[in-house]
């Protein structure tokens, strides 16, 4: 081989290797950072912005993630906001923790939007009670049902997945809710728009979820593992494989528990998911 020929195979190599390092830090890539840059101390005192009449509602009609639609229904107060989610312009809110907030407020409202329309007869309807199209309630519900948003038109799938791919944050499944009794519970206040308290409020939020154990079983006494559907639906937004999703879970988890999560010889398996309707 001359020397030309062995120096453009070199080049070749390192710009391989290149395409390669480039693939493994996209895929390694942390998550968003949802403190503000020059907020090394983030205040977690909660900034509510445009959605404190939100986080009023939600002190006022939810106990314990159950919600009274009643008390959302006919509601001024919540037809109003809901008109602020349709105008506000996503694009114009700088900070990655605003706008998360206002995706992860946004869809929680327009869940309950969609309840309480769905009444019929004095009844408030499960997800699993909206007839689709083509037979399939969760269907109609999430990917049917056209929403306006930010001047958008968009389904709850929609957003979802919007939130999943801009922020990829995992706590995210712990901060929207579909209106269900395995739902991760709705939280009696709006999700703050400032880095500091929204990132302890996730915090908080998926350690209740994985430590409720109406939503996970996670027995060492009895040495079972029995999951949400969440971890099996999404899995890939946890890592690569069960162990990184292990992994993720110990860490929200203290003790003999934690120890269980680590223990690869435990089998995971998953609990029906239970699509009743969360009203009180």
């Amino acid at each position: 081989m001359n020397a030309l020929s062995r120096l453009t195979g070199l080049a070749c190599l390192l710009l391989l290797a290149g395409c390669a390092r480039s693939v493994t830090s996209a895929a390694s890539a942390p998550p968003v950072s949802l403190v503000a840059a020059g907020q090394a101390t983030a205040d977690p005192t909660p900034d509510y912005g445009v959605h404190a009449p939100f986080d009023k509602l939600l002190q006022a009609n939810v106990r314990d993630g159950l919600v009274s639609y009643a008390g959302l229904d006919g509601s001024p107060e919540f037809a109003t906001y809901l008109q602020t989610l349709r105008t506000t312009d996503p694009a114009s809110l700088t900070e990655p923790a605003a706008k998360m907030a206002f995706y992860l407020n946004a869809y929680n409202a327009l869940v309950i939007a969609d309840i309480v329309a769905g009444k019929q007869a004095g009844h408030y309807r499960g997800v699993g009670e909206f007839a689709s199209s083509e037979g399939s309630s969760l269907k109609r519900f999430f990917k049917e049902t056209r929403h306006q948003l930010g001047g958008r038109d968009m389904t709850l799938d929609q957003i979802e997945t919007l939130i999943r791919e801009t922020f990829h944050d995992p706590r995210v499944h712990a901060a929207v809710n579909c209106a269900s009794r395995s739902c991760p519970p709705l939280q009696s206040h709006a999700w703050p728009v400032n880095g500091g308290a929204l990132d302890r409020r996730l915090d908080e939020a998926m350690r209740q979820f994985i430590s409720n154990p109406s939503r996970n079983t996670i027995d060492p006494a009895g040495r079972r593992l029995a999951l949400s559907q969440i971890f099996k639906w999404y899995a890939s937004d946890f890592g690569a494989g069960e162990a990184a999703l292990r992994a993720y879970l110990a860490h929200y988890l203290e003790g003999d528990r934690k120890q269980l999560l680590q223990d690869a010889t435990v089998p995971i398996s998953y609990l029906k998911y239970d699509w009743a309707l969360n009203g009180r």
